[in-house]
Formats: C-alpha cells, structure tokens, sequence
C-alpha cells in the first residue's frame, strides 16, 4: 500500500460470498470507450452489474477500472489488496510475477529497477508474499513467461493460500477466468 503506480480504492459496500469482482488495467487511454468505464458499486449485486457498458466489461460481475491508465508489467510486478489506502494499512493479500530469472551479477536482485525490487521487499516484509529461504529472487514468483491474454494466472481453487507461486497456475490457452471461478487446468508448454 506504500508504494504504487496504481491504486484503486473502493468504497464502502457489501461484498458476498461466491461474487466475483473484475478490476481492469491498461496501458493506454482508450478515448472512445472511457465513458463506458462506469464502477459497478451497488448495495444489491444484482443491480449493477452491466452497467458498465465498455467492450472491455465483464458480464455478470462487478466490473471496476483503475483511473489513470496505468497498465500491468509484463515481466514482473504485484498486486496487494490492503485493508485501507493508508500506507500503514495491512496487507490482505498479494500476489508477485516475474519472467526473469537471478543472475549474481544483476542489479536490483533480477528484477530489473530499483522500484520493482522496493516493492518485492516490502511485500516480503510485511508478509504479502513469501520466498524461500527470504532470498529475494524472480524465482520465487509465479513465473509467466507462458501466460498470455488467453492463458492467464490462477489460484488454485479451494487451494490453501501460502503466499506462494505454488499457491498459483497458468491455465491452459481459451481457459482464462476472469470474473469466474479459476480453472484447476494446467498449462503444459
């Protein structure tokens, strides 16, 4: 929650068990689309969901979009859900990726900045994320060098939660499951 290129904050509302909420990135402003980004907040579920009209809206789910148009990495980076937006807040959960690979010679423990390091530390710190040993390295993520649009990372479901890349997997091409529940497939290279 210290550090972020982008942040969503939600506002207070009723979240049920089994709901799916779908919160977008992306790299770039789509300018036609923008005002169908529409933050499916509701009392009743039910009710809004659909609203948000953008050819990029999940149907049947709770659609939100991360302002500012900052998109994900494709090499490395992390996401947290924090109790508050406060810096200090707790971290709920975290999930960490990466496609490279150590190399005792690299700066930044592998992950290419200073940044992306800064924030694998402090996950590591406060406990949103776990490597072996404590040794900070690419490999302790989940590694995405095959996910794709198509192929995308899931948590196994029913799965216990160690803050770990074997808490995760890559589901084969065609069965990405956002908005619904995760696939148990495999994807074998």
């Amino acid at each position: 929650p210290a550090m972020f290129r982008s942040m969503m904050t939600f506002a207070d509302q009723e979240v049920y068990a089994g709901e799916y909420l779908v919160i977008h990135f992306r790299y770039q402003e789509e300018e036609v689309d923008v005002h169908l980004e529409v933050d499916e907040y509701d009392g009743v579920a039910a009710d809004c969901m659909n609203a948000a009209a953008s050819t990029q809206a999940t149907s049947d789910v709770r659609d939100f979009w991360v302002r500012g148009y900052q998109g994900l990495s494709d090499s490395n980076g992390a996401i947290s859900i924090a109790d508050s937006p406060y810096a200090d807040s707790a971290i709920m959960d975290a999930v960490a990726w990466s496609d490279r690979f150590w190399d005792p010679e690299a700066k930044y423990s592998s992950f290419g900045t200073s940044y992306t390091e800064q924030v694998m530390l402090s996950l590591l710190a406060r406990n949103g994320w776990s490597w072996p040993n404590d040794e900070l390295r690419p490999e302790g993520c989940i590694r995405t060098e095959t996910s794709t649009s198509t192929r995308s990372m899931n948590r196994m479901p029913g799965g216990e939660d160690l803050d770990l890349p074997s808490d995760w997997h890559i589901c084969p091409t065609g069965m990405s499951s956002f908005g619904y529940e995760n696939s148990i497939e495999v994807h074998t290279p």
